[in-house]
């Protein structure tokens, strides 16, 4: 092993610090902020991409900031709360911007990144772990559980739930808890065992899925679309907030419950635009859909789940669709799925960041393409 003083420069698409070292070797290492100077340890080699584990912060970084929780720095969750919110957000438009330049994309036009409308207490589903006595969240890259009160960015019905939780009896074989709180009626649910709630996924932040829908709709309406295709539709979130401003809407998932709830959901009027089906998104499914639904559609809109849409979004692409609208949680599966829409005639209209989730990583974005139908 070998050890360095470096200065951290940039981040990497993990959130690791970023520096270099005087034979030009790039290191990541979790746990640096930018300007830190840091002493680091990694394996010999010669390779010009390293991991790295931080020894010892020499000189802090003058955008460090109190994260203001005990658990920092234990738990897996939020891995820049000690580093200034407006730090945050320019360096996830620097990592947005440098993904899509990989990808060979150059927006006509880049929406400025949107801010959390709450840094804290903003989250209304969180996942924990429970096992006997010991209920919260895994430490970072392990299974072991780091027992917490309450979560900084939890809302604080969700920290009541989990309060009330912590006094209930618990099995000595782990479970995996996910508590989410309803709009609607106010209430904390609790599901065991599941992938997401009972009704499938839904964002985590409800004040920025309100931007996330709003955007949304303003892109559909420039766009003009009129008959829309949307894959990985859900329970009709975006649906719902773009259906007023086009003529009908189509939308398939693969969770069963999900469109359930969906084709129950009141719609004030525009319910006869909207059809939604159970489906796993895949060529199977395209396949399927047959010459003279495809050319129904002038509009595909895909909000696929982090790994993306593993290949198969071309499929999708059926010879009227005029406007993509992509929205992506991963960067990385982003550029490989769009990979090649340029040979098709696509071109990248307009792409905006939201902050979903303050004090990490995590990008969430929207893109915009057109192409030229004849």
């Amino acid at each position: 092993m070998i050890q360095r003083d470096l200065l951290i420069e940039n981040t990497g698409v993990q959130g690791q610090g970023v520096g270099r070292t005087e034979n030009g070797e790039v290191v990541f290492v979790p746990g640096a902020l930018p300007g830190d100077r840091v002493r680091v340890q990694f394996p010999a080699g010669g390779t010009r991409f390293v991991d790295g584990t931080l020894i010892e912060i020499l000189e802090k970084s003058s955008q460090r900031v109190d994260p203001g929780c005990i658990y920092f720095g234990l738990c897996g969750g939020c891995d820049w709360l000690d580093w200034d919110y407006e730090a945050q957000l320019e360096a996830k438009q620097k990592t947005l911007d440098h993904s899509l330049k990989r990808a060979g994309w150059e927006p006509k036009v880049r929406g400025q990144f949107l801010p959390a409308a709450k840094r804290e207490g903003f989250r209304t589903r969180i996942q924990v772990r429970r096992c006997g006595e010991n209920l919260g969240f895994y430490r970072k890259r392990t299974h072991e559980i780091v027992s917490v009160e309450s979560c900084v960015a939890a809302d604080p019905k969700i920290n009541e739930a989990l309060a009330t939780l912590r006094r209930q009896p618990s099995a000595t074989i782990e479970e995996k808890l996910e508590l989410y709180l309803d709009a609607k009626s106010g209430e904390v649910h609790c599901v065991t065992d599941e992938s997401h709630g009972k009704d499938g996924f839904t964002q985590g932040n409800s004040a920025q899925n309100i931007k996330l829908r709003e955007l949304i709709a303003d892109r559909i309406g420039v766009a003009d679309a009129k008959c829309v295709l949307e894959l990985y539709c859900g329970d009709g979130n975006l649906s719902f907030a773009y259906a007023p401003l086009v003529k009908s809407v189509q939308g398939f998932d693969g969770n069963g419950a999900a469109i359930v709830k969906a084709n129950l959901a009141p719609q004030s009027g525009f319910d006869a635009k909207l059809s939604f089906d159970v489906a796993s998104v895949d060529e199977r499914l395209a396949r399927q859909l047959g010459r003279n639904f495809a050319l129904s559609y002038d509009t595909l809109l895909v909000d696929p789940p982090r790994k993306g849409m593993g290949g198969s979004l071309n499929a999708f692409l059926f010879g009227n669709i005029r406007t993509l609208i992509y929205v992506s949680c991963s960067p990385v599966a982003f550029s490989k799925d769009t990979r090649g829409l340029s040979e098709l005639g696509f071109s990248l209209e307009y792409v905006q960041g939201i902050d979903m989730f303050p004090h990490t990583h995590h990008i969430e974005f929207v893109a915009h393409f057109s192409r030229s139908v004849c």
